[in-house]
């Protein structure tokens, strides 16, 4: 669900944080967990984020894309407690 998050998901119109693709979100989320976490780290201007690859870049990006990280989770959380009929047909 992170890499979404952080990614987006093209298939569902879900725009992740801006300049961060497949392989960027994987490399913050193995360094820092999270996107919450990888965010707190681009705050602090976290030297562990700095130093990867287009760690400015991303740093830029995550800032930016706070504001939209819990709404981004909700719209990425797939829901699994929905009552479904059992007298549906397809």
């Amino acid at each position: 669900m992170e890499l979404q998050i952080l990614a987006g998901d093209t298939v569902d119109g879900i725009k992740g944080a801006p300049n961060i693709g497949q392989t960027g979100a994987l490399n913050l989320v193995r360094e820092f967990g999270s996107a919450k976490d990888a965010i707190q780290a681009a705050k602090d201007d976290s030297e562990r984020l700095l130093s990867m690859t287009r760690g400015k870049i991303m740093a830029k990006g995550l800032v930016e894309f706070e504001p939209k990280l819990e709404i981004t989770r909700q719209l990425v959380t797939l829901k699994t407690d929905l009552a479904v009929p059992t007298n549906t047909r397809v």
